[in-house]
């Protein structure tokens, strides 16, 4: 099976169990070490269940003094998927949503191994490789407006989100 192919099932078989599906999609910012990392999101669900699926991209920006070698873009191909369940609480026109969720990151990995004290910056490794991370996911909607942040717990960096609810 495909990488499609999985996707597609693991996005639409949930769907089965909603009555009424409620779709939001946003847009995703993150600024993790020396990257900068625009992306899609894609939320489905009724009032209380919500499966959400992340994409986003990494526009790797070195700073040469930085990084002790260096990867080009043509090394690797970057990118980041997720995928989450969150459960949702719903107070009047207000939804509030925690939950949990996993991904793969195919892209740098920045490790310090020291400190500049002179210029006052680290100094990182870089590796390349791909690589699964878990995370914490929350939620919030006000009326057609929704926000996100979702929280990579071994990176320890944070995307933020917007966007809108359909139906």
């Amino acid at each position: 099976m495909n990488r499609l192919s999985f996707i597609v099932l693991f996005t639409l078989i949930p769907l089965l169990g909603f009555s009424q599906v409620n779709y939001k999609v946003g847009i995703t910012y993150s600024q993790p070490k020396l990257l900068k990392s625009p992306g899609l999101t894609l939320e489905f669900g009724d009032r209380n269940n919500i499966i959400q699926v992340l994409s986003s991209i990494y526009l790797h920006t070195p700073i040469p003094n930085q990084t002790v070698n260096s990867i080009s873009i043509k090394d690797i191909g970057f990118y980041d998927h997720g995928f989450a369940y969150i459960r949702t609480f719903p107070v009047k026109e207000i939804t509030i949503g925690a939950g949990l969720g996993f991904g793969v990151i195919r892209g740098p990995r920045y490790h310090k191994i020291n400190y500049y004290k002179l210029g006052g910056y680290n100094i990182y490794r870089v590796e390349k490789g791909k690589y699964t991370y878990k995370t914490l996911n929350l939620n919030l909607t006000l009326k057609r407006i929704y926000f996100i942040s979702v929280y990579n717990i071994e990176e320890k960096s944070i995307r933020f989100g917007t966007g809108i609810r359909f139906r």
